[in-house]
C-alpha cells in the first residue's frame, strides 16, 4: 500500500471513530453518564438502537469492533451505513 493510501485510510478511521466519540458525548449529556458512560460493545449498539429511531448498528459490530480496537477501516458501503445510522440516531434519540 503507498503512503497516499495508507494516510486517506488513517483519515477515514479517525473520522469515523470521531463519530462514534460524538455519540458517545451525545448520549451522556442525553441520558446521563451514569446510564450509558460503561455501556461498550453489544449494549451500547443495542442501546443506540433502543433510544433511536429506525438505527441500526448491531448489523455492523464487527467492523465498528475492527475500526476501534484494530484501525481496520470497513469497506465504504460499512462507513456510509454507520454515519447514515450515526446521524439518525443524533437526530432522533429519545431523551431520559
Amino acid at each position: 500500500m503507498d503512503l497516499a493510501l495508507a494516510k486517506k485510510d488513517k483519515d477515514k478511521q479517525k473520522d469515523l471513530a470521531h463519530c462514534f466519540e460524538i455519540l458517545k458525548r451525545t448520549a451522556i449529556v442525553a441520558f446521563s453518564r451514569e446510564k450509558v458512560g460503561d455501556l461498550s460493545g453489544k449494549p451500547w449498539l443495542l442501546f443506540l438502537e433502543e433510544s433511536g429511531k429506525k438505527v441500526e448498528m448491531t448489523p455492523f459490530e464487527k467492523d465498528i469492533e475492527n475500526l476501534i480496537y484494530k484501525g481496520i477501516v470497513p469497506e465504504k458501503d460499512i462507513q456510509d451505513k454507520l454515519l447514515l445510522n450515526t446521524e439518525k440516531w443524533i437526530r432522533t434519540h429519545a431523551t431520559r
